[in-house]
């Protein structure tokens, strides 16, 4: 059962000015009387049999009334005096991947015929989905919409149709004839991918109506569609809106900012007959930080239009933008009510019925294989891997390509936010057309992107975000297919099951011997300690006891506690307590993986391992469910398996951990070797790097014995002082030191870009600035406090 939620809230000056009196003004009238508030009426629904929903239907759809209405509803009339009604049961069609209802069975409206050609005879879409049946009516019935829909289930035609059918007005055919820069729709949406998806589509409809509907011949003018997205120069986009005009925009906020608002170019775009503005994925631009260009392009924009807000989920931020940006919206929330729907939260999320999500519970090193694994028994079926960073994504990529797939490489691809934009639309062309591939991607290729025919989606890290959870997962099952879904989590995180099912988000075992909770809880309570940064923790609070006590000691007693701890332990014994010992790593892909070293063009994996792990690290440092995901728990030995590295890399988070030692396999020291000896050329590199860089530091002086920096500082006071004496007037003295400012900023950079390639020294650009800082890193922190207190005493 679907259930449509929304109602009209007109305002009392549209009650009174119009010459028809309508049933929609009905509660708007009563509130006059009954309720504080005169601008918003809400009410409330009492029991109704299933006719008497019927009609309420067909009152809000087709906005007519009758007697037989009046007397069947008449209980609906009295709960206006005393009840207040906010959601409106409207029956629909279950939704099994498309609605029961035909295109020419919609309520409220007609589709115009070269519409009706391209959805049923180009398209082959002979039914409407439940989202469209309710959003299309309101959008061409001069409403705007604020949409909740599950993922997957149409929004894209739900916008794209309304705005052909808004094209093919006759006072917008007019306008188009005559203008080719006559903007008539802006569908804004968040990522590149996204926008370019939703180009090619509104690109096919509007190809089909200009061209290939009746051979051309149907008084329609040659409409127009452009994409504007970042990545490339602006001139590009001016140039190809100039030549071929645009009557349809879409792109990022950023770009339709740039162009729409605050560039020279804003003035090319004719909005004198605009329509329709869409902001799709509508909470994932508020995330993202645009909501101050979303205002300006807003107020860009002429009033009288129609706004679509459409999302999976709904936020505090949406309804303020849709308070902000439209007039009395109505919202439409599309729910699919399955036999588990009496122990769901309505206010939640709501997934597709026919996905069946599992979690599995493994070890950080044993995940590789359980992936591998899951993969062989789906290898004639598309797979979405998630993980949780871009090195991530390089380093699996990478693994599974170069080793562990080797012999199925050009169906594995990699996607992340910050390839290049030619690489990352390649991919997405190259995945789009294939029956069978695995794709290795963030959250950049997560929501909104309609990658078809998915099976299945594996999450190989949970998502840093639990909202991305939902998204993540509406990658397959869409349209009403059916969809797989796996989450790995290690066993300290078993909590992340019940949390998701306060989501609406049922997980079960993938399997029921391996993923038991209880197994699971054991595998936590066995860990050692030691090897976990709570050790660390406790280390620290051990010192800061220690150096509290050591603080209410003498400098005697301090000196007699350091000797006896000595005497105590020798050297060795010292060393031994320092050490921790991971357990010897026995799985099948990271021994390959460690093998593979030896070879040459194997080497970059172990750099792209450490980048992966460091930024794993500090990933799930900052995860927002953190009493789930807590870092002090992870074993840092058994997540150092995980990337088949053979020591722990350098991480600013995890410094103050012990001294981790990872066993090895014998067959493998010779590799350790090599690794040490590489370690110990690039230090010393480093360290003669260092020294050339010092030399050339200290030859900074000119062939006068004077230093370049004072010589410099001299001559720009003396410029300024020139500026003073000369004979001019006050704007021309004004523009002129401006000038000089804006020169001598120049400079100072020029001199900063010096610093940072090593040809200049620190102190040198200092000086030129006029920075005192170099003296006091000269310091030590007891001469610096003594410098403070002499020039305290001089002032």
């Amino acid at each position: 059962m679907v259930v449509a939620v929304g109602w009209k809230i007109p305002e009392l000056v549209s009650v009174f000015g119009k010459r028809k009196f309508t049933c929609e003004d009905v509660p708007s009238f009563f509130s006059l009387f009954f309720f504080p508030s005169h601008y918003r009426f809400v009410c409330r629904v009492l029991a109704f049999s299933p006719l008497h929903l019927v009609h309420l239907y067909s009152l809000v759809i087709n906005d007519t009334i009758s007697y037989s209405f009046v007397y069947s509803v008449f209980p609906y009339f009295f709960s206006l005096f005393f009840f207040d009604l906010y959601l409106v049961g409207i029956p629909a069609v279950a939704m099994s991947g498309v609605s029961s209802s035909e295109w020419k069975d919609m309520k409220g409206v007609t589709l115009r015929p070269a519409t009706m050609s391209y959805l049923t005879e180009c398209a082959g879409f002979r039914y409407m989905a439940p989202v469209q049946a309710r959003t299309i009516p309101l959008l061409l019935g001069n409403y705007d919409v604020v949409v909740e829909a599950i993922t997957g289930s149409g929004k894209t035609l739900a916008y794209l149709i309304p705005c052909l059918e808004m094209l093919q007005y006759d006072r917008v055919v007019e306008v188009c004839k005559d203008r080719k820069d006559a903007v008539v729709s802006v569908i804004v949406l968040p990522s590149r991918e996204l926008a370019q998806q939703v180009h090619q589509l509104a690109k096919k409809m509007l190809h089909y109506v200009s061209y290939d509907y009746l051979g051309g011949k149907n008084g329609l003018p040659k409409y127009s569609c452009q994409c504007y997205i970042g990545g490339r120069d602006i001139k590009l986009d001016v140039d190809m809106f100039s030549r071929t005009g645009g009557n349809v925009l879409i792109g990022t906020p950023g770009r339709l900012y740039e162009l729409l608002v605050s560039s020279k170019h804003s003035g090319l775009f004719n909005l004198t007959s605009f329509e329709l503005l869409i902001l799709d994925e509508a909470d994932r631009l508020l995330e993202f930080g645009f909501k101050a260009k979303l205002d300006a392009i807003l107020k860009r924009l002429p009033k009288q239009r129609r706004t679509g807000l459409f999302s999976a989920t709904q936020t505090k931020e949406l309804a303020e933008l849709a308070r902000a940006g439209m007039r009395n919206p109505v919202s439409v929330a599309v729910r699919v009510n399955s036999l588990n729907s009496a122990m769901t939260n309505a206010a939640k999320p709501q997934i597709p019925e026919l996905l069946s999500n599992y979690y599995t519970f493994t070890r950080a090193s044993e995940k590789l294989d359980r992936l591998l694994e899951f993969l062989s028994k789906r290898r004639e079926q598309k797979v979405i891997v998630y993980v949780m960073t871009c090195a991530s994504v390089d380093w699996l990529y990478a693994c599974l390509v170069g080793i562990l797939l080797k012999d199925d490489a050009d169906n594995v691809f990699a996607l992340h936010g910050q390839m290049k934009l030619e690489k990352r639309q390649r991919v997405h062309r190259a995945v789009t057309k294939r029956n069978r591939c695995v794709l290795v991607c963030t959250d950049v290729a997560a929501r909104g992107l309609d990658i078809p025919e998915v099976g299945v989606v594996v999450q190989y890290d949970p998502p840093v975000d639990p909202a991305t959870f939902i998204h993540r997962i509406g990658r397959t099952a869409r349209m009403g297919r059916q969809g797989e879904t796996l989450v790995f989590l290690m066993p300290h995180e078993l909590e992340y099951v019940a949390f998701m099912k306060l989501q609406n988000v049922s997980l079960l075992p993938y399997n029921e011997e391996k993923d038991d909770i209880g197994e699971a809880q054991k595998v936590v309570e066995e860990m050692n300690v030691r090897r976990t940064l709570t050790s660390s923790l406790q280390e620290k609070r051990k010192s800061l006891h220690r150096a509290q006590k050591e603080q209410r000691m003498s400098r005697k007693e301090r000196r007699a506690m350091l000797q006896e701890e000595r005497n105590a332990k020798s050297a060795t014994t010292r060393r031994t307590r320092k050490e921790v010992h991971g357990d010897l790593c026995e799985s099948p892909a990271i021994l390959e993986l460690r093998r593979a070293v030896r070879q040459q063009e194997n080497k970059k994996i172990l750099d792209l391992a450490a980048r992966a792990f460091v930024s794993f690290i500090r990933a799930y440092k900052e995860h927002e469910c953190r009493y789930i995901f807590q870092l002090q728990l992870i074993d840092l030995t058994d997540l150092t398996h995980s990337f088949a590295l053979f020591k722990v890399p350098n991480c600013g988070e995890i410094k103050h951990m012990r001294i981790l030692k990872i066993p090895l396999q014998e067959e493998l020291t010779d590799i350790m070797e090599i690794i040490n000896q590489q370690t110990r050329e690039k230090r010393e590199r480093e360290t003669q790097e260092r020294e050339e860089k010092r030399r050339r530091v200290e030859g900074d002086e000119d062939e006068h014995g004077e230093a370049s920096a004072k010589r410099h500082r001299t001559e720009r006071n003396e410029k300024l002082e020139a500026l003073k004496l000369a004979k001019m007037s006050r704007g021309e003295r004004s523009r002129t030191m401006k000038q000089v400012e804006i020169d001598e900023l120049l400079k100072d950079s020029y001199y900063v870009k010096k610093e940072r390639r090593g040809e200049v020294s620190g102190r040198t650009v200092d000086a030129i600035m006029g920075v005192d800082a170099i003296e006091n890193a000269l310091m030590s922190s007891r001469e610096r406090q003594e410098a403070k207190r002499v020039r305290r005493a001089v002032k």
